[in-house]
């Protein structure tokens, strides 16, 4: 993601540097438009090392950390948050842990970034065994399949992370 920015930052400036002598004042509005995306682009790095640093997880467990990352997300995605998860949980392994905590931050994400949602519902429960993590929006969608994998890795990376793990991921 942060790669993908910095790529269209490129090519935006180098079209602004074209511009510059023909059309300044275009030239000038693009400038003003590629630095607030800059500074998005720098606040997301520095969301993502933060959170690599932080190790939520380990700080305050999975229940913790998937309700401040899902306040977190309605905060910057202004979206009505419906949180449901249970007030404890038995024993879940470590790796299963940062898995499903991966899942919620990666698709609460994609919500921020794409789905102009009113309404995020995140569910957690467990049952028999069995750790479900259910996120809905009433966004606009999207087709799976025509992701370019090549350049946006973030359900691949979900969907292999979870097969590795014996999971699945719908």
């Amino acid at each position: 993601s942060v790669g993908h920015n910095v790529t269209e930052l490129v090519i935006k400036l180098e079209s602004i540097n074209f511009l510059c002598h023909k059309n300044p004042h275009k030239a000038h509005v693009g400038l003003q438009s590629s630095t607030f995306e800059a500074r998005e682009g720098l606040n997301e790095a520095r969301r993502a090392i933060k959170a690599l640093r932080a190790k939520p997880i380990e700080e305050m467990g999975i229940l913790l950390s998937i309700r401040q990352s899902a306040e977190d997300a309605a905060e910057r995605g202004g979206f009505k948050l419906f949180l449901q998860l249970p007030e404890e949980l038995p024993f879940i392994n470590h790796n299963t842990e940062e898995i499903f905590y991966r899942i919620a931050s990666e698709g609460l994400e994609n919500i921020v970034r794409h789905a102009r949602a009113a309404i995020v519902s995140v569910k957690l429960s467990y049952q028999e065994k069995k750790l479900t993590l259910v996120i809905e929006d009433n966004g606009i969608g999207f087709d799976p399949q025509a992701i370019d994998h090549k350049h946006h890795f973030g359900l691949t990376g979900l969907k292999e992370r979870v097969a590795l793990s014996g999971g699945q991921l719908q």
